[in-house]
């Protein structure tokens, strides 16, 4: 349980200014409640999202009353870094909303115990907005960043870290919630190494529009090791060195062949059909494509050899016209027929004239990884 003090010294203390939760009915500090307290960030999550356990003998959520329109604010810092006072890490996300109370269950005479949850600002405006908007010669950062900053952040509380993406777009948003056109839009967008693996996230007070091929660039923000012979005076030291030691490591699931086959991991194939030309064409990709000097990696090598498999497959007639030359293997990358896709396109998409011509582009695209 966090201690509310001025000076922290261990390597694990957490330094507490406030926690409050704001009611309409007036302010609560419920610190001396808090049993626990669980902030989830996640690159693959567009909103942060809080759980706090509260041990409660005022009974607040009749007495605030707590009707879903509390504010949770706080401000705290971790001495991770092991630097003292003055070089600790603030945690502010900014404003958090309560969602709902779970868990709720009598403990004994006048306590109970229950969890809030609480989400972001953006988690919430995301359910009660709708982006319907076109965008012409606008590249996807330029439309992210429009989208952010018009519909999830009117009062500028956010900072923003946005990779620049290649090429101009012309696309219209169908009154989709703003997450739901981030997502879609970075499925898309493409950085100046031809790679697509765009994420949207939010953390601590800063939104991320970046992609997996810049991330892999940076240097690690924490190391973690595990040492089965490790102590708590060699883990503290080891914390004063900006290293975390593990008291334990488990490997749930290394790598299922099935599961990657099924999903394109190796190979892919993609059919694309334009409606209004009537034409069809083929493109394929394997997972030696992506392994180049242009694309960075956790792993300088491919997590799959390039040998010829015992088992033999069945060449497939290609029925649509080949975007480039016949390529054929005996090794999973060569099996593009593992996962095929087929994709409607026209090279005058959202077109003002009969000359506007534009090209989706989605072999560029849909079959990287």
């Amino acid at each position: 349980m966090p201690q509310q003090s001025k000076v922290t010294y261990r390597a694990s203390d957490v330094d507490v200014e406030f926690f409050e939760l704001l009611a309409p009915s007036g302010t609560f500090n419920i610190l001396p409640q808090l049993l626990s307290f669980n902030m989830f960030e996640d690159i693959y999550s567009p909103n942060i999202n809080i759980e706090i356990g509260i041990n409660d003998s005022a009974n607040i959520p009749f007495l605030g009353p707590i009707v879903g329109e509390e504010m949770l604010n706080f401000r705290f810092a971790t001495n991770s870094s092991g630097g003292g006072i003055d070089s600790q890490a603030e945690i502010d996300p900014g404003d958090m909303y309560l969602t709902t109370i779970k868990k709720r269950s009598i403990a004994k005479d006048r306590q109970q115990i229950y969890v809030l949850r609480f989400t972001s600002s953006q988690g919430i405006i995301n359910h009660t907005t709708r982006v319907s908007k076109s965008y012409r010669g606008k590249r996807i950062d330029q439309i992210v960043e429009d989208i952010v900053d018009s519909f999830l952040d009117l009062d500028g509380q956010y900072d923003y870290n946005i990779d620049k993406t290649k090429g101009l777009e012309n696309i219209v948003i169908p009154n989709w919630t703003p997450f739901a056109a981030i997502s879609w839009l970075s499925k898309r967008a493409i950085n100046d190494n031809d790679v697509p693996n765009f994420l949207y996230w939010e953390s601590n007070g800063e939104v991320f529009f970046k992609s997996i091929d810049s991330l892999v660039q940076n240097e690690p923000i924490q190391k973690f090791r595990y040492n089965p012979l490790s102590n708590d005076t060699t883990k503290l030291e080891a914390a004063k060195a900006g290293v975390m030691e593990l008291d334990n490591l488990s490997i749930d699931n290394q790598f299922n062949v099935i599961h990657n086959i099924d999903n394109g991991y190796y190979a892919s194939k993609l059919i694309t059909h334009d409606i209004v030309k009537k034409k069809i064409e083929e493109s394929v990709k394997g997972l030696d494509d992506f392994y180049n000097s242009n694309v960075n990696h956790t792993d300088e090598y491919m997590p799959i050899s390039n040998q010829e498999t015992a088992y033999q497959v069945a060449d497939r007639y290609n029925f649509a016209k080949p975007l480039e030359p016949k390529r054929k293997s005996e090794n999973l990358q060569g099996f593009f027929d593992s996962n095929t896709i087929i994709w409607p396109k026209h090279n005058q998409m959202y077109a003002e004239t009969v000359s506007d011509l534009y090209d989706n582009k989605v072999a560029d695209w849909m079959l990287q990884r």
